[in-house]
């Protein structure tokens, strides 16, 4: 089944649904603040280990990120290139 096909019939998730702009998202950001804060007043050791958890974090995200986009404009590409096949 081709991709265009398999969207056309539900098989392939649809990625609108993965919205994480919620007020879920609002929340888990409120409670990560908390513990942050709660950390750091652990001792000086703790704050600088989270912060380079942070650091690290930030780049694996960024990462990811790139490789999510990058995914995105394949499949883009491959759906154009299924719709090429059926106009011949």
């Amino acid at each position: 089944m081709k991709l265009l096909e398999a969207m056309y019939r539900g098989k392939v998730q649809n990625l609108s649904e993965l919205n994480r702009w919620d007020k879920r998202y609002a929340k888990l950001l409120d409670q990560i603040v908390e513990v942050e804060e709660r950390i750091m007043k652990i001792s000086p050791e703790a704050s600088e280990l989270l912060h380079q958890y942070q650091d690290l974090h930030g780049k694996l995200d960024s990462l990811t990120a790139y490789h999510e986009f990058c995914t995105g404009f394949r499949v883009g590409a491959q759906l154009m290139a299924e719709m090429l096949e059926d106009f011949d």
